[in-house]
């Protein structure tokens, strides 16, 4: 019976596996390809925004350029990991960050590391269950909207408030963390300043989802400097990115 490193032993001496041709055809013919045509999809002009839905925003040459280059090297992925998010912390002037599969990611990354803290591994891998754990988010009812799912992907359970005074009151040994959308700051009667203050009142972490709001830089970085204590921001929108990046700081 034929084994997988016979077969791979095998395969590996045809011509054409051979990685130099193939590269070569890549470059040579891939390039020319309508993907879109193929699949029947219509290309528009978007006059709307950097909508997720409408491919967000297009990356440039540089961009392009970059992932090529890492593409054609084997790194350990948590070094990589580790040190781009060095990198963009020291850039933003924030304690520290991380690359994520898109701004829903980061939502639901900061809303597991509230949940189970920095030091339980047990928590950690029990996740989405909380039982023994503290889990509730609190959240302004005008504040709540579709990307609500990435908290509660991680086991998070809203809380709705309104007023300052009703945020205090919600505060219990089970709050995990405070959730604020940038977006509809204007809907909501705690504004981005107040919220950032009642959650260091209340020793109760604050998260400010403004994956939309870059450029300009000053959207992601006068929120740190505001003093929430988590922020994300889309790769995909203004920064020009993947569709599937995100920063959390």
């Amino acid at each position: 019976m034929a084994n997988r490193r016979g077969f791979l032993k095998g395969a590996a001496a045809l011509p054409l596996l051979s990685a130099p041709a193939m590269a070569a055809k890549s470059a040579r013919d891939y390039s020319k390809r309508d993907y879109f045509a193929e699949l029947g999809v219509r290309p528009f002009i978007n006059a709307a925004g950097t909508f997720t839905t409408m491919t967000a925003s297009l990356m440039p040459p540089e961009v392009m350029a970059a992932m090529e280059a890492a593409s054609r090297k084997y790194v350990p992925l948590m070094d990589v990991q580790k040190a781009v998010g060095a990198k963009i912390a020291q850039m933003l002037g924030s304690e520290s960050a991380m690359v994520t599969s898109g701004a829903a990611a980061a939502i639901c990354v900061a809303t597991a590391g509230c949940i189970t803290g920095t030091s339980n591994p047990a928590a950690v891998r029990q996740l989405p269950d909380t039982t023994g754990l503290k889990h509730d988010i609190i959240v302004q009812k005008k504040h709540r909207n579709g990307y609500d799912h990435a908290c509660r992907t991680a086991g998070g359970k809203f809380v709705e408030i309104e007023t300052a005074k009703e945020f205090e009151a919600a505060v219990s040994d089970k709050t995990a963390m405070a959730f604020f959308a940038n977006f509809l700051e204007p809907d909501g009667q705690i504004k981005a300043e107040e919220f950032v203050a009642l959650g260091k009142k209340m020793k109760v972490p604050t998260f400010n989802d403004c994956s939309a709001d870059v450029p300009p830089l000053s959207g992601l970085t006068n929120r740190i400097k505001l003093g929430f204590d988590l922020v994300t921001v889309s790769g995909g929108k203004g920064i020009r990115g993947p569709q599937s990046a995100g920063i959390l700081a």
